[in-house]
């Protein structure tokens, strides 16, 4: 059922992606231009036929040679969809960020994106399987990840140094008016008053 689904979900998106969206690199009316459309062309529609057979290594290398002759864009999303049918899937995900690089604003974006999260998942569940295929069938156990250590703090940012600082303030306070003495006050002409008493 799965790969009914993926099939139709390749074959729409495939069906979608058509030559003539794509722009020419030089003038129309070079006919360099010309012979390399051609040649483009050819390629890209025997790459269809040997897709729709499921024929997907012949299919790659036409849409390949399609790529070549002319380098557009679509064209990389179809050999996305290639590796992705022949379970190459770093390949596939190599090919759908590169056809959405080249076409930012490709009205496919959004499907192209949605495979690539899929993909992106498979992928993972393909790693851990080959992981618990070498353990022995055994899965592996996710290694802890290592807290961060904590940055230390400068001195001057430590509650205890403030701390420390108030208390000896205070102390040089309280020291510098414990040994003052009544004759030490500085006179003034209202008189000194006596609190000693």
């Amino acid at each position: 059922m799965r790969l009914l689904v993926t099939s139709c979900i390749v074959a729409l998106l495939c069906a979608g992606v058509s030559f003539p969206h794509a722009q020419a690199d030089k003038p129309k009316n070079s006919s360099k231009s010309k012979k390399a459309t051609k040649i483009a062309k050819a390629h890209f529609y025997r790459g269809q036929r040997l897709f729709d057979l499921r024929r997907f290594k012949q299919a790659l290398r036409a849409y390949e040679q399609a790529y070549e002759a002319k380098a557009i864009p679509a064209f990389l999303f179809n050999i996305g969809q290639c590796h992705y049918n022949l379970g190459d899937f770093e390949s596939a995900l190599f090919s759908y960020r590169r056809f959405l690089k080249l076409s930012p604003r490709t009205p496919k974006r959004k499907a192209v994106e949605r495979l690539i999260v899929k993909l992106e998942l498979e992928l993972e569940e393909s790693r851990k399987a080959a992981a618990k295929k070498r353990n022995g069938g055994i899965e592996p156990v996710p290694r802890p990840t290592p807290k961060p250590q904590a940055q230390s703090q400068p001195v001057y940012k430590k509650w205890w140094f403030w701390t420390g600082i108030a208390v000896v303030g205070a102390a040089s306070a309280a020291a510098i008016v414990g040994t003052s003495s009544s004759s030490n006050l500085p006179s003034s002409d209202l008189g000194n008053l006596d609190f000693s008493r």
